[in-house]
């Protein structure tokens, strides 16, 4: 594989799984004081989560890894949001842009609806983890203060 197929390789898979940079060590590397990846190794992390990288001899290696580790980084947010908000329906909009209620969700990123007699009772809130739903969540339901000019 030729630098740039690598490369291109590499950008598909950061298309795959938002949030996640992948990049290839040509020499021995030290990613974090904990952990030093192999040449030719490939390893992710995310943007927004503070904890190691994920680290493998391939790309198909690495996306497995990825694959499992959104997939319960989804089914924690949704679990707990919707424990938390009663009503609420919690969905992730993956590697594409997701239209939900008229509103584009962003690829890599968490919506919330509320459902009742009619489909939607709120606009969708968004959000790029579990602290952002919940806060819009509970921004969309509290009251607006009286007497207030916005």
């Amino acid at each position: 594989m030729t630098p740039d197929e690598d490369f291109r390789a590499q950008l598909a898979v950061e298309r795959r799984y938002p949030g996640w940079q992948i990049d290839r060590a040509t020499q021995p590397r030290t990613v974090r004081p904990d952990l030093r990846v192999p040449a030719g190794h490939y390893w992710a992390v995310h943007w927004e989560l503070d904890e190691p990288c994920l680290v493998a001899a391939d790309l198909d290696g690495l996306m497995h890894q990825l694959t499992r580790r959104d997939t319960a980084r989804i089914a924690t947010v949704r679990e707990v949001a919707e424990a938390r908000w009663p009503g609420w329906r919690v969905g992730y909009s993956g590697a594409g842009a997701t239209g939900v209620a008229g509103i584009e969700v962003p690829p890599g990123y968490f919506y919330a609806v509320r459902r009742g007699l009619r489909r939607w009772r709120t606009r969708p809130v968004i959000g790029a983890n579990l602290t952002q739903i919940c806060d819009r969540i509970r921004e969309s339901i509290r009251p607006a203060p009286k007497g207030h000019a916005d």
